[in-house]
């Protein structure tokens, strides 16, 4: 008896197994920005080490979405898409890309990085989204950063600036607005280095 107790409980699970259905999740692409060499500056070539804190965001763009504006007071993001990070994140990689491919300084590193620096640069992304204009049907990648340099011994403020990039997609796909991305942040990072090892530089020749 106890035997075909068992069979029948072991049919019923198989029969309530074959019933439920799993929720189904749509598939997501993971992206990331191509990071375009940049062409030789006059910039100057630095003795000194920098490290660079990750960028401070508002909480929308500390993450790995991909933010679409369609309107000026809107903000959404595009759906089965993902960058393959946090967008602060990127543009902190970016940089120290940018600053280890110029061969113009000794060392580079990020705030967690346990590297003595001469210099530190901070970051304040306050764009990093695809934007809609009324004269266009197509977007273009916008990316706004404030960027703070200072001096690590003193913390005094050496420089600071706003960069702003922006860079139009050929068309409403996300893989043409993930080239237009990489587009504007090869360019906004190649002009935040070279502002940054001239401003350091500055201020060491100054301080000699």
């Amino acid at each position: 008896m106890k035997h075909l107790h068992a069979i029948a409980f072991a049919l019923l699970l198989s029969t309530l197994a074959g019933c439920v259905s799993l929720p189904e999740h749509d598939p997501v692409q993971l992206y990331t920005p191509a990071l375009r060499h940049s062409e030789p500056t006059d910039a100057p070539r630095v003795r000194w080490q920098l490290v660079i804190d990750r960028p401070l965001s508002d909480p929308a763009l500390d993450s790995p979405r991909i933010a679409v504006r369609p309107r000026a007071n809107e903000l959404q993001s595009y759906a089965g898409a993902r960058w393959t990070a946090a967008a602060p994140d990127l543009v902190e990689t970016a940089l120290l890309r940018g600053f280890q491919d110029s061969g113009r300084i000794v060392a580079v590193g990020r705030g967690r990085d346990a590297l003595r620096a001469d210099f530190l640069l901070q970051l304040d992304l306050r764009a990093f989204e695809s934007v809609y204009d009324s004269e266009s049907e197509t977007p273009h990648a916008h990316i706004a950063l404030y960027a703070t340099v200072l001096d690590a011994g003193s913390r005094n403020v050496v420089a600071g600036r706003l960069f702003t990039h922006d860079a139009p997609a050929s068309d409403e796909t996300v893989p043409a607005i993930v080239d237009a991305f990489g587009a504007a942040l090869s360019a906004l990072s190649a002009e935040v280095v070279d502002w940054t090892l001239a401003s350091g530089e500055t201020h060491t020749q100054r301080a000699e």
